[in-house]
């Protein structure tokens, strides 16, 4: 069975003022016929409505997108994990040790097509 991810949450790092990152994550996953939910300051600072509280975009989320290093996938996590939504890590830091995806390929690894699956 496969579950599709309409209403994906999207979580940068907490303090970080650069939201370029996320504005490229939203606009692909908006052309993708997706909704994109963000907390309210990068909502507000990349125009794409007022945003949501953490725990709005946890109960509304079928899947979580994190960029940011091993701390900052750790900290959103665990404040997720009671949700039950699959989590996705993007990495900004500079070890990765938890995150799957480095951020200088982000676009092609997490938004290049899936193959058809054959029996």
């Amino acid at each position: 069975m496969t579950k599709e991810f309409s209403t994906v949450g999207v979580f940068g790092k907490r303090d970080s003022l650069d939201y370029e990152p996320l504005r490229i994550i939203a606009e692909l996953l908006i052309k993708s016929g997706r909704q994109v939910l963000l907390e309210k300051k990068p909502a507000e600072a990349l125009s794409l409505g007022e945003g949501f509280t953490r725990d709005e975009i946890g109960k509304k989320s079928d899947l979580i997108i994190i960029y940011g290093g091993d701390g900052t996938f750790l900290g959103v996590s665990r404040r997720m994990a009671h949700y039950d939504v699959p989590f996705i890590g993007i990495n900004a830091g500079r070890l990765g040790f938890v995150t799957d995806i480095p951020s200088d390929k982000m676009v092609e690894e997490f938004f290049r097509p899936i193959p058809p699956f054959s029996a």
